[in-house]
């Protein structure tokens, strides 16, 4: 009986040790970002990033469910253009992604939501010249508030998303330089 009430405190007192920790030590926003020179004008990019229309041609998740159902809405291009998502598949889920600002041509920023996952997450692409070509940053910012297993979550993020981002990224490059101006 002692051996039973030994381990149900040290099961408590770990468990009072995670919570103190996620509150008190761990963030509760976090971002991740990456970026890509490209070889196309700005508002070429632009163009590419202010709608979905193109989106399955260079996201990085566009392939990993083939089954996923994708929808279009709103304009198709800039605020209120919206994309959602449904996947049985967990690595692709269910959301809606829609453009909540757009200032052509440096900037796009879009809401997302996932299923299941109560946070704001924001996604940002800024457009810079270089030349003749474009510096894209892909930008996603999150912050789920007071969620102590989210605190948890943003520590796997980077590595989760950067990778995905650097892949889509170097796909959107790919799309873009090899199109040139085949843009909507």
């Amino acid at each position: 009986m002692k051996l039973l009430a030994w381990m149900a405190a040290v099961v408590g007192g770990l468990v009072l040790l995670a919570v103190a920790v996620g509150y008190l030590l761990l963030p509760s926003t976090a971002t991740v970002s990456r970026e890509i020179t490209i070889a196309a004008p700005q508002a070429e990019v632009f163009a590419v990033l202010n709608g979905f229309e193109r989106f399955d041609q260079w996201s990085p998740w566009a392939g990993l469910d083939p089954d996923a159902i994708f929808t279009l809405s709103g304009p198709p291009a800039g605020v209120g253009a919206r994309q959602t998502w449904r996947s049985d598949d967990p690595a692709v889920g269910s959301g809606s992604q829609e453009i909540i600002l757009s200032e052509p041509p440096v900037r796009v920023q879009m809401k997302v939501e996932f299923a299941g996952f109560d946070a704001e997450n924001i996604s940002t692409f800024e457009l810079s010249p270089e030349g003749q070509a474009t510096r894209v940053t892909w930008r996603y910012q999150t912050d789920v508030g007071r969620q102590l297993l989210g605190r948890y979550f943003l520590l796997m993020l980077e590595s989760m998303l950067a990778p995905q981002y650097e892949k889509g990224l170097v796909q959107l490059k790919a799309m873009l330089e090899q199109d040139g101006t085949d843009v909507p």
